[in-house]
């Protein structure tokens, strides 16, 4: 009987337990969707990846190709959190990217792959950027 009962709790707490979600993100908005929502928006080239495990984030730091949106320096941070599950975007040292990203300024800036941010080669975005930057 004993048994019995710690099987029938184990099936309780298995179907009664709450569903838990990787990151979910809503449909991606247009390039010039972004340009209006997004606080900076650049091509940078990652120079290191650091991992702040307390606080589940990475520390990306960049290199500044051009800037279509904010005011940057040539080398400066952002943020994304740690994992693809927390929506956190997977960046490579190395590599170039077009980043879209938000933040209360330029110093606190972060980003995450439910933006547009994504490799700069061949990416369709940027002229799209060039012209809304002549636009505005």
């Amino acid at each position: 009987m004993k048994k019995f009962l710690v099987i029938i709790s184990f099936l309780f707490l298995i179907f009664s337990a709450e569903k838990t979600y990787a990151c979910s993100c809503v449909p991606p908005e247009t390039a010039e969707q972004s340009f209006q929502t997004s606080r900076a928006i650049f091509s940078a080239k990652v120079l290191s990846i650091t991992e702040n495990k307390s606080k589940y984030i990475k520390v990306i730091k960049l290199k500044l190709k051009e800037s279509w949106k904010g005011n940057l320096l040539k080398t400066f941070t952002i943020t994304t959190a740690f994992s693809g599950g927390m929506c956190g975007y997977t960046f490579k040292v190395g590599r170039e990217y077009l980043i879209y990203a938000n933040g209360k300024d330029s110093k606190s800036l972060s980003t995450t792959n439910c933006t547009r941010t994504a490799i700069l080669t061949s990416n369709k975005d940027v002229e799209i950027l060039d012209k809304l930057r002549k636009n505005n």
